[in-house]
């Protein structure tokens, strides 16, 4: 699958269009995106956002960091399109300047397109120690 907000394929005249920053943007944005295999997996999914966003009166600076949580045998949760996200560093109300509103230790959930997501490139040990500060979710019961 492709990252975050691709297209399956670009034809190599289209490719031969783009100019170095849009490949490149192109490329990263491929490489280090949010895709469908990460999302069916139960594992957490750290996140950043490629740019800032606004959503829910919400404002998801650049580079705000997050957390898809996941539940057991049912992966990431959606709302419509969008992901759910718990944020933990970069979210204000949207006038605010200075006050964040979520904190590792008050995770904000706000849904988001995965197309403004790409992977944290955090290590392992700053995702294990990140991860164990939240309370993990619980798969839906069954009917």
């Amino acid at each position: 699958t492709t990252g975050a907000g691709l297209p399956e394929r670009y034809s190599l005249y289209e490719w031969m269009q783009l100019d170095a920053r849009a490949t490149f943007q192109q490329l990263f944005t491929y490489i280090q995106g949010v895709g469908e295999d990460e999302m069916k997996k139960d594992a957490p999914v750290f996140v950043k956002t490629i740019s800032k966003i606004y959503e829910d009166g919400k404002r998801i600076e650049a580079r705000a960091e997050g957390v898809i949580l996941k539940t057991e045998d049912y992966g990431a949760t959606f709302d419509g399109t969008k992901v759910h996200v718990h944020w933990f560093k970069g979210v204000f109300e949207d006038k605010a300047e200075k006050e964040e509103l979520a904190t590792e230790k008050t995770p904000k959930k706000i849904s988001v397109d995965p197309k403004w997501l790409i992977e944290s490139s955090r290590s392992k040990t700053q995702m294990e120690n990140d991860w164990n500060k939240l309370e993990p979710q619980k798969a839906p019961e069954s009917e």
